[in-house]
């Protein structure tokens, strides 16, 4: 769980990175808030891609690792169908606890395992790179000077943190 909760974090940081650089006039008013899915999208247009032309197994990867994030972040209840109460259902408070047809996310995290959660940090590895790599062509400035991204610079940045108000 952790591996997959940092590998979307750092998918969500670079996204940022990249969009906050490529879209400098409408980061803070219009783009920093837009979910990750829409800003690789916006990327993608802006490199003039296709996002399908892209490998699928890592849009796929990308669109799943974004979905167990969101599960996480978000986790919602959910009723086993043979706890299953159709009448509840039919009150307005009720609505919140309907069932809902998905596999809770601990089960998730069992089925995927060591072997699920390595292919996944790789993939993001990959679409960093490629994303990077299109941001050279295009954008040579903007872009990365190391061709592995998440394991060269980002991940030898250092931060200045704003002084804390005492």
């Amino acid at each position: 769980m952790a591996a997959l909760t940092f590998s979307a974090f750092t998918l969500e940081a670079y996204t940022n990175f990249v969009s906050s650089r490529i879209f400098p006039d409408t980061w803070n008013q219009k783009r920093e808030r837009q979910s990750s899915s829409k800003k690789i999208k916006d990327i993608f247009e802006k490199f003039e891609l296709a996002y399908d032309a892209h490998d699928e197994s890592t849009r796929n990867t990308i669109q799943y690792l974004t979905e167990l994030r969101n599960e996480l972040a978000h986790g919602k209840p959910y009723t086993k169908i043979e706890e299953f109460d159709s009448i509840s259902v039919r009150s307005s408070r009720a609505n919140f606890n309907k069932l809902q047809f998905k596999i809770p996310l601990y089960e998730k995290l069992i089925e995927l395992g060591l072997e699920g959660t390595l292919s996944i940090t790789e993939k993001v590895r990959l679409f960093a790179n490629f994303v990077n790599s299109q941001l050279a062509k295009r954008e040579p400035g903007l872009a990365l000077p190391d061709e592995d991204v998440l394991s060269g610079p980002l991940s030898r940045a250092e931060y200045e943190w704003p002084e804390l108000c005492s």
